[in-house]
């Protein structure tokens, strides 16, 4: 089961939303009052309005929006192009990241939107209290815990709105800010209130739960501690150093941390698999006991916000379909995705200084999180004389001598391992596009009717590993292949030779989410998205360890759990580590091993004061992080302010754009 929202009662509307970018008139608000007292005074309609709190995590996880600010501007991850979309966000160019950013205003609207809907729940479950409105009420307390968490880390000292327009009607004409020990106050009561009413477990995957609660907390009191650190504001106003403050909301966070592990599970290794690996199972999605909060998907009947066009956060990060094509691979294909926007590659930084770039490593998250082999989708396929010669092949290798014309002959064919997508019979409880047991299928963007059967090396049409591989190697081999640090990247981690290089964008693909089990059409996927996992909250208690200089072994066994849950049994001994790992620079590598591509990141570097030009500038650091990130501005801590917004107060001056 999971959250319904098709024939939820919502006729809410513009009224709940308070700060979103909607407008309603007076008499629209005065007629819709009075149903609002009516339905959500009802069993039925309060369950509608808790549910409607739920719908725009479906705008942030899953899409392209949320990708950009929760994830981008860090040491993780590199636009397509240096002057590709999404530099605004990806390496705070000043052409693009300002106020009528269309990313920007988008998780603006969800966030608020949702605030908007919990302080409309909260409103009304006060009115009503029993003990089953009370659990239901804590999961809008919860849900707008998280959502001013988001806000006050993306935007800081903003609105922070928690009265519901039925309580104060839609006369708030100027906007107010507040400081962000406010906000953090408000969310951790927030929280506080969610963990002591909300069940452990729920009977609709994605529902909130008191260990997400406490998950949140954890998350919660460790990121307050950049208000005490020493660092800046937005404005470069210093925040106070206050060891003291510091080491508490980290004894909070350790605390909060350690609950939830003793109410969970982790997947156990075994000789043929790791924890990780069992983790990122499509078999093992929609009752994935490591996801404690997640965006569950309606594989079945499709009532989710916009039906079944969910789950194409994989195609942002697939690989660039120009390279690949010409050796034989699917670019608009289920196990692949559709390749056509190029938007994010893995950084030289992630891919081999957080991964170890060893081909025998007992680590398996490189091969859990990302894609390096590809296989192509048809019987055969042979590669064009011409692609060889663009793409510094040893013709010779490939060239043999007819014996009776004595003419030289060209052929570079590379044999497919397929399967018809019905002889798979890969059908999951729920509906699929391509494979449901009764169709035929014809694909019509250049997939053919083939998938790609994995395994068989001798079918590999692109090999996009992240360890070195010899040139002279690479050209004797028929598949598409090329050195990591000396034809893709160059020493400062940008693309060898520019964006007009051969190999740019012939890197790994993130396939985190995109398992074939619930791959529904080349762009839409439906599985649950995790959004708080199990280990995160490991690492977060080791960190807070750290932080606080207090439980520290049981802070390093908190880490090498995370790590022999990445290895076989067999191999878990090889990963442990000491006490010289208990540091906020190595945590910080393991937090990019253990969770690239979930959107944390953003908060992890703004949580250790790394969004700054001495860790993200290459020319700074010295390390590859992101080649397109310098001169940072002092407001690059937050976003900018949307101009739809400021247009709708009457002191937008006053309030301000954060700088930008």
């Amino acid at each position: 089961m999971r959250i319904k929202f098709i024939n939820t009662i919502m006729v809410i509307g513009c009224s709940l939303i308070g700060w979103s970018l909607t407008s309603c008139s007076l008499d629209e608000q005065s007629y819709t009052q009075l149903d609002q007292e009516l339905v959500y005074n009802s069993d039925e309609g309060y369950e509608g309005l808790v549910n409607a709190c739920y719908e725009n995590l479906y705008y942030l996880y899953g899409k392209l929006d949320g990708i950009g600010p929760m994830e981008m501007g860090t040491d993780l991850w590199m636009i397509g192009s240096q002057n590709g979309g999404y530099a605004g966000i990806t390496n705070y160019y000043t052409g693009d990241l300002n106020s009528v950013n269309g990313v920007n205003q988008v998780v603006w609207n969800a966030l608020y939107a949702m605030v908007g809907y919990c302080n409309t729940a909260i409103y009304y479950g006060k009115r009503m209290e029993t003990d089953a409105k009370r659990q239901k009420t804590a999961e809008a307390y919860y849900l707008r815990g998280f959502a001013l968490f988001h806000i006050v880390e993306q935007w800081g000292d903003v609105v922070l709105d928690t009265l519901s327009m039925a309580e104060v009607g839609a006369g708030r004409e100027k906007g107010i800010r507040s400081s962000e020990e406010d906000f953090y106050d408000r969310i951790i009561s927030d929280l506080e209130f969610a963990a002591a009413y909300l069940p452990p477990t729920q009977g609709e995957n994605g529902r909130a739960t008191s260990i997400a609660a406490k998950a949140m907390l954890c998350k919660a009191w460790l990121q307050r501690i950049r208000l005490y650190s020493g660092g800046h504001d937005r404005r470069n106003q210093p925040y106070p150093l206050d060891e003291a403050k510091r080491k508490a909301c980290a004894e909070k966070a350790y605390a909060y941390a350690q609950e939830v592990i003793k109410s969970s599970e982790l997947y156990a290794s075994d000789a043929t698999s790791s924890g990780s690996t069992k983790c990122w199972d499509g078999h093992n999605n929609k009752t994935n006991k490591e996801f404690l909060f997640r965006e569950a998907i309606d594989h079945n009947t499709f009532k989710n916000p916009e039906n079944s066009n969910r789950g194409r956060t994989a195609q942002y990060y697939a690989i660039r379909e120009s390279n690949i094509s010409l050796f034989g691979i699917a670019t608009a294909g289920l196990r692949y995705r559709r390749q056509n926007v190029n938007t994010w590659r893995p950084t030289l930084y992630l891919l081999t200084k957080c991964f170890e770039p060893l081909e025998d490593t007992p680590d398996t998250r490189f091969s859990d999180s990302f894609y390096y082999k590809y296989y192509i989708n048809d019987v055969k396929y042979s590669v064009l004389k011409s692609t060889c010669e663009r793409y510094r092949k040893d013709i010779s290798t490939f060239t043999t001598i007819n014996k009776k014309t004595k003419k030289e002959v060209f052929s570079c064919e590379i044999t497919g391992n397929v399967a018809t997508v019905n002889d798979l019979r890969m059908n999951y409880a729920g509906m699929n596009y391509f494979a449901d047991n009764n169709s035929t299928w014809t694909f019509g963007e250049g997939g053919g009717q083939y998938v790609e059967l994995e395994g068989n090396d001798a079918a590999m049409g692109v090999f996009t590993p992240n360890w070195p591989l010899d040139p002279e190697w690479c050209a004797k081999q028929k598949f598409l292949c090329a050195d990591l640090t000396t034809q893709i990247f160059n020493s400062t981690g940008a693309f060898a030779g520019g964006d007009n290089s051969i190999y740019r964008g012939l890197t790994p693909s993130l396939k985190k989410f995109s398992d074939y089990y619930w791959c529904y059409t080349n762009q839409e996927w439906l599985g649950d998205f995790p959004i708080i996992r199990l280990t995160d909250i490991y690492l977060l208690g080791a960190e807070a360890a750290v932080v606080a200089n207090n439980h520290l072994s049981e802070g390093l066994e908190l880490l090498n759990t995370v790590r022999r849950h990445a290895a076989l049994s067999t191999d878990a001994d090889k990963m442990t580590v000491g006490m010289e790992a208990m540091n906020i620079d190595f945590i910080l590598k393991e937090r990019a091993r253990e969770l690239c591509g979930e959107q944390w990141r953003w908060y992890d570097l703004k949580r250790t004061g790394n969004i700054t030009n001495e860790y993200l500038d290459n020319s700074l650091s010295g390390e590859p992080r992101n080649p397109w990130i310098s001169n940072l501005q002092p407001y690059n801590i937050v976003r900018p302010i949307p101009q739809q917004f400021l247009d709708q107060i009457a002191n937008p001056y006053e309030f301000g754009t954060n700088g930008y």
